[in-house]
């Protein structure tokens, strides 16, 4: 099937376009036909927030807009796998909810979603699996709740290492007349 993808926030975005023209210039490096962008414009527009801003140039846009943009593109066209990086760390408690919404249709609709995160909080919400990397391999695959313990477990060992390490015992430290350690 169709795949689309933010991997990156704004990729194919010219920041000298306006957002309206964007959404041509980025949905066909993404692989969407003029004709699937021109005959969902308007849903993308809404679903962005950005009616008013749609015709400003994209450099005069913050991240978050950006982002609601590219996102706005994305889901609007159909697409049967959906590939998406961090994408709600980005925006704000509005456009948040709104994507989540729209992934829970996505989801209802048997879409394969892909979803790069490390915000564990939302992998049990949208997810029923997880995939865990360490050092750019599989660590693990499987049920969303004992990959994030494996997630967390992994970080907890090197913290607490790293912890260990540059603890030093009182008596190594330099104490000055005033009590304060050098």
């Amino acid at each position: 099937g169709k795949v689309a993808s933010i991997l990156e926030l704004g990729v194919g975005f010219d920041p000298e376009l306006s957002g309206f023209d964007n959404l041509f210039n980025g949905g066909q490096l993404l692989g969407f036909s003029k004709k699937e962008i021109k005959n969902n414009i308007n849903k993308i527009i809404e679903f962005s927030g950005l009616k008013e801003h749609i015709y400003t140039p994209l450099k005069f846009y913050s991240s978050g807009m950006t982002l609601r943009l590219a996102y706005s593109l994305v889901t609007n066209i159909n697409a049967d796998i959906l590939l998406f990086d961090e994408i709600l760390a980005v925006g704000d408690l509005e456009f948040s909810q709104k994507v989540l919404t729209e992934i829970f249709q996505k989801v209802k609709e048997k879409k394969t979603i892909l979803f790069v995160s490390h915000d564990i909080n939302f992998l049990p919400i949208i997810c029923d699996k997880v995939l865990v990397l360490k050092d750019s391999k599989l660590d693990y695959f499987g049920d969303v709740n004992n990959g994030i313990l494996k997630y967390k477990k992994s970080y907890l060992e090197i913290d607490n290492l790293k912890y260990r390490e540059t603890i030093k015992p009182i008596e190594n430290y330099n104490i000055n007349k005033e009590g304060y350690i050098e």
